[in-house]
């Protein structure tokens, strides 16, 4: 599972891998739950006496490393901001995301919803930046009506509220 991180952050990195040899990774939702659970405790990784005991030079690359801006985000930003922009990457999360199983925990299902609904394309619309041509700018997937209720019902309100767009398509069904 380690390789696989460090497959995960070297894609973070370099996110045009996504669309080729490391694309195999946008299937897998364990790596999804592994890497919001990395960057959510980043704070707590970076043992400074440790590596302070090295030197000086190991301690700022380690330091470095660890406190990385692409470390901080998380893998499904990183998917989320390509999906607009490429549609066979988008295509293939989409089947990859339709095999995936439904929790059967309640507070699971409805944060497997939530991480559907950021992946599913139908929920991202891209706009043209007047001021730089040719730059798309994503919005943030709103939350399907469907999905709104349940979090509604539960008492979750961390996600924004609003209508799902027209879609061209059908939407994956993981709420």
């Amino acid at each position: 599972m380690a390789v696989l991180g460090l497959l995960v952050n070297v894609a973070k990195y370099r996110p045009s891998l996504l669309s080729g040899a490391l694309m195999p990774l946008l299937s897998s939702e364990d790596l999804y739950w592994l890497d919001l659970s990395r960057v959510q405790n980043s704070g707590l990784s970076f043992d400074a006496m440790s590596w302070r005991r090295s030197g000086e030079k190991i301690f700022e690359f380690a330091k470095e490393w660890a406190l990385a801006p692409y470390r901080q985000q998380t893998f499904r930003q990183v998917v989320g901001s390509l999906i607009p922009k490429d549609k066979v990457l988008a295509a293939f999360v989409r089947s990859g995301v339709e095999k995936w199983e439904k929790p059967a925990d309640r507070k699971a299902a409805i944060e497997f919803g939530i991480l559907c609904a950021e992946l599913d394309p139908a929920n991202y619309r891209s706009s043209v930046n007047p001021e730089k041509p040719h730059i798309y700018v994503p919005r943030s997937p709103p939350v399907p009506p469907s999905l709104r209720q349940r979090l509604v019902e539960a008492g979750i309100r961390r996600y924004p509220v609003s209508r799902k767009p027209e879609s061209s398509g059908d939407s994956m069904q993981c709420y």
